[in-house]
Parts: C-alpha cells; structure tokens; sequence
C-alpha cells in the first residue's frame, strides 16, 4: 500500500457507492518516452497542491468520502499477468460495491479496465481522450499495446459505445 494518497482520502478500503482510487503503474508496451509507470504516485503528489473548493458548486473535494487503494501490484512481469491482475483487481472493487477510479500508468491499462466493467454493466459508454486514434490492428508486430488498445475494446463493447475526443491523428488502415 502506498503511503501517498489522493487528496488525503478518507481510508483505504472500498466504500460501497463511493469512488475507490487505485494506481496501475504499467509501462510495458510505451514506444515513445518511458515513465508512465511513475504517473499514479505523480497524480497523487499533485493532489496536494491543487485547491479542492468550488465557489460555483459550493462543495469542497476533502467533504466527499472515497479510497484510495494504493497501487495493484504485479506479481506476474509479462504484460499479459499484468493485465488479467489489473482486471481482478477492477473486479474486486466493483464486486465491493465501490466504484472503480485508476490512475494509469500506459494506456493498455484501459483494456482490463473496461473488460471488468463490461461483465457488470452492459450500457456503459467509453469516453477516450487522446491526441491519437489508438485504432491501430496491430503496431510493431504486436496485437496489444498502448496504439491498439481502443481497438481491442471496440471489439469487446462495440464501436457505438466509443466516444473519441481530442483526436488530433491517427492512421488510415
């Protein structure tokens, strides 16, 4: 368990209704810059400088009760074991009544993200916001990464229920 936590939250295990913050620092599968496994720690430390009080809403964050779950922790080294663990983990929150909040990490951690939530709700929309596609059939010779991974999800929950915004490029096939 991590002894950063966001925004000083109200305990560490799952509140029934209550949002359940949870860390996949996952950086399997990045091409570009490495470190994406450094980000839920960073989002974290970042929690404590922002101000939590809305003057047009009249509520502060620090009033909301929700957990922070530390990070999941893989046990299994190969992106495959990493994966099924982040999607137990989902699992585990959702079956706790909570609701699943994670800081990533790469974006393949979204797939087993959605994969959970897919098996509890089946009207659920994906809301992905990105410069980039992450269409791709495959990159560098491999099915699953961080430029596949919205396509492995469309084939999991269907292209209606994707809602890309930001997309700035992508590819053509």
């Amino acid at each position: 368990m991590n002894t950063l936590m966001f925004l000083e939250s109200y305990c560490s295990t799952p509140l029934k209704d209550r949002p359940a913050i949870f860390g996949c620092p996952l950086d399997h599968t990045s091409t570009f810059r490495s470190g994406s496994d450094l980000a839920p720690n960073a989002i974290r430390e970042a929690s404590d400088s922002i101000e939590t009080y809305s003057p047009l809403l009249d509520r502060d964050l620090v009033d909301l009760k929700f957990a922070d779950l530390g990070d999941t922790l893989f046990f299994d080294k190969n992106l495959e074991g990493a994966l099924n663990e982040i999607e137990l983990f989902t699992t585990n929150v959702l079956t706790s009544g909570s609701k699943p909040l994670a800081l990533g990490g790469e974006h393949t951690v979204t797939l087993p993200i959605i994969r959970a939530l897919n098996n509890f709700f089946d009207d659920f929309v994906v809301i992905h916001l990105d410069a980039h596609t992450d269409l791709r059939h495959d990159y560098e010779g491999a099915l699953l990464n961080h430029a596949t991974v919205i396509r492995r999800i469309v084939e999991l929950i269907g292209p209606d229920r994707l809602i890309q915004l930001g997309i700035r490029s992508g590819t053509r096939y």
